[in-house]
């Protein structure tokens, strides 16, 4: 019995582990997933509904993302096509993600529009490399890749870039995500 207990464990370990694959994430129970609704005219200017949203008391950070768009991605004379989401500059703070090589990005990346990926793709793209810097192509221009992040940053998702949103194209209403302050349920 003892050995069919400890096959049975493994088993459904590995299960588990395809299912809901771990994410390098600090304290994802304190991540809340949030919507904004009632201003289906939108009289309300989408500034100031993203101003109220970071000025509620709730939350230590606040942080959102714009819908993914469909790419094409060219490396090495391949074309592929991509996911690709627009984030603000505090969206892996407010996550708490890491990388799993190079960096993630920040304010300052903001005029050279570098790129996150995921390690899938950078698999995909470049099989047999160890992480550093790369140039690729996605939608005709040229982006270099900071870094690397698993290939399920966020459950559900199966985003392959990140890239920094500009402040226009930021929507905290449709998609947003506050970290808890400690102690907040």
């Amino acid at each position: 019995t003892g050995l069919a207990i400890a096959i049975n464990t493994t088993m459904y370990s590995v299960l588990d582990a395809l299912i809901n694959p771990k994410m390098d994430m600090r304290e994802p129970e304190r991540l809340l997933g949030f919507g904004y609704f009632g201003d289906m005219k939108q009289l309300v200017p989408q500034a100031e509904k993203n101003e109220m949203i970071r000025g509620l008391s709730f939350h230590e950070g606040v942080t959102g993302s714009r819908m993914a768009n469909e790419r094409v991605v060219e490396a090495n004379g391949v074309l592929l096509p991509v996911t690709v989401l627009s984030v603000p500059s505090n969206y892996f703070h407010v996550l708490g993600l890491r990388p799993n090589a190079g960096r993630l990005l920040t304010a300052v990346d903001q005029a050279e529009r570098p790129i996150v990926i995921s390690r899938r793709l950078w698999k995909q793209l470049f099989p047999d490399d160890a992480f550093s810097p790369r140039k690729l192509v996605v939608q005709g221009t040229r982006r270099v890749v900071v870094g690397l992040l698993g290939a399920a940053a966020l459950p559900g998702r199966s985003t392959d870039i990140w890239q920094i949103a500009s402040p226009e194209e930021l929507d905290l209403t449709s998609l947003g995500l506050a970290r808890l302050k400690p102690g907040v349920a």
